[in-house]
């Protein structure tokens, strides 16, 4: 009778084990519903001047973080998200046709997303997202202080808060091959706080009230850092084209608003070791959207097998104890 029980004893402790293995897994993963996943997003970022002329153009860069939150559907048993995802982003301006803005990965020299993130992204990078399953510091509320040590508090210490408490989930951006050649990043709507001839100058000045674009992405995943989770072309962006990450109902303000903007003069400063002009910076709100396919980690299909061997042993022990 002892062999007989055995096998559901064994069986107990695999669940058990299954249990630790689910912990594992990310943050992010653990959150994400099979289907479509939609987020909310709270912006920080800085304008950079590459071509030092007070115009923005071609060859600029806008790059900061994000928060994501308000993820819908929401998953059983998981909470709110509480400062547990950030993305590190840097986009470069490509090409500009009346106020239509069009970004492309960022090539400038310690603004790429290698660089921001101390990894070697794949080519096209341009959003790096992390995720912690603790909450970090509130980026958008307060101050991460001086975190690299350089004697003030700017952009690189928000990234440096980001890279520190958190692990790397995903990166996207431009993917190659004709698959993805409809990738793209749009800026449309573009104010003359931008576009007029010497704008840059105008950027510190422009208020939380005023729009200064609406933009919209379709982004290919480069990098995938959970085995739980595939990414499918399956959102439909605004421009009827399928994507595996979606930006949309992005809205970029100007910073400028009484009182300030929290820490804006900490956040809209790069690091000062780059030469590049860097006049100031924005908030933006978007929505992300991906449609998931959530499967377990490679691990639990080794468990998977090994509980319905032991369940085998148990069945033949008992119908050879039973002949």
């Amino acid at each position: 009778m002892k062999r007989n029980i055995i096998p559901f004893a064994v069986l107990a402790a695999a669940v058990a084990l299954f249990g630790a293995s689910t912990a594992q897994a990310s943050f992010l993963s653990s959150i994400l519903a099979n289907g479509s996943n939609s987020f909310e997003d709270q912006d920080r970022e800085a304008y950079v001047d590459v071509n030092n002329n007070n115009t923005f153009d071609v060859g600029d860069v806008l790059l900061g973080f994000v928060r994501l939150d308000n993820h819908f559907p929401t998953v059983s048993g998981v909470g709110p998200i509480n400062n547990r995802i950030y993305a590190i982003f840097s986009q470069q301006v490509t090409s500009i046709s009346g106020s239509t803005v069009n970004f492309g990965a960022t090539t400038a020299t310690g603004l790429t997303i290698s660089a921001l993130t101390g990894t070697s992204a794949p080519s096209g990078s341009m959003i790096a997202v992390y995720s912690s399953s603790t909450p970090i510091t509130d980026l958008i509320a307060s101050s991460p202080g001086d975190l690299t040590g350089n004697g003030t508090t700017n952009l690189f210490d928000y990234f440096k808060a980001i890279k520190d408490n958190m692990s790397l989930n995903l990166i996207a951006g431009f993917g190659s091959g004709p698959t993805n050649a409809d990738d793209y990043f749009t800026a449309t709507g573009v104010s003359a706080a931008l576009l007029a001839p010497g704008g840059a100058s105008l950027i510190p000045t422009v208020p939380t009230s005023v729009t200064v674009a609406n933009f919209t992405a379709g982004l290919t995943i480069l990098q995938n850092n959970d085995p739980e989770v595939i990414y499918n072309e399956l959102v439909v962006s605004s421009n009827l084209t399928s994507h595996q990450l979606v930006i949309a109902n992005g809205s970029v303000r100007g910073t400028a608003a009484t009182p300030p903007v929290t820490n804006v003069g900490e956040w809209t400063e790069i690091n000062p070791d780059l030469t590049y002009n860097n006049p100031g910076g924005f908030i933006t709100d978007a929505d992300f959207f991906v449609n998931v396919t959530v499967i377990p980690e490679p691990g639990t299909f080794a468990l998977m097998g090994s509980i319905l061997s032991v369940l085998g042993v148990g069945y033949a022990t008992r119908r050879r104890q039973s002949a």
